[in-house]
């Protein structure tokens, strides 16, 4: 990245070393060293891969601006809401495995609910389905 260009929350980057993944930059980080023999500065960004789901840190040099976030146009209330029922769908196998664990583990420490049920029945339901091939793994 250009000594003047930095990321700031929101962006969109790629960081090197992660091919075509897209990530959104969440937090900066921005540290100062000094002692006697030299000073520098750090500045190392939280991300959000878009494709994993999953928060990666990166140093300022690996990082390349993909757009900025005034660049990017704002999402409608139901582009909100499809995203976050497509993201419900591609969680892995392992994601829903820990996940049905959390929920038996309150199950055992609060005692059954409807809730508790429901999502449970839910999670078992989507293993299922990629069992039978229908949503990729």
């Amino acid at each position: 990245m250009a000594d003047n260009e930095k990321a700031e929350i929101g962006d969109i980057v790629r960081i090197d070393g992660y091919g075509n993944d897209l990530f959104e930059i969440i937090s900066v980080h921005q540290t100062y060293y000094r002692d006697r023999e030299s000073e520098y500065e750090v500045v190392e960004y939280e991300t959000f891969n878009l494709v994993d789901r999953r928060n990666y840190f990166a140093e300022d040099l690996d990082i390349t601006i993909v757009s900025r976030k005034e660049d990017q146009a704002p999402k409608t209330t139901l582009e909100k809401e499809r995203a976050a029922k497509s993201g419900a769908g591609n969680k892995t196998v392992d994601e829903l495995l820990d996940e049905l664990r959390d929920v038996i583990t309150l199950i055992e420490l609060f005692g059954r609910s409807e809730e508790y049920e429901e999502r449970k029945t839910k999670i078992k339901r989507q293993l299922s389905d990629k069992a039978k091939g229908k949503e990729s793994i």
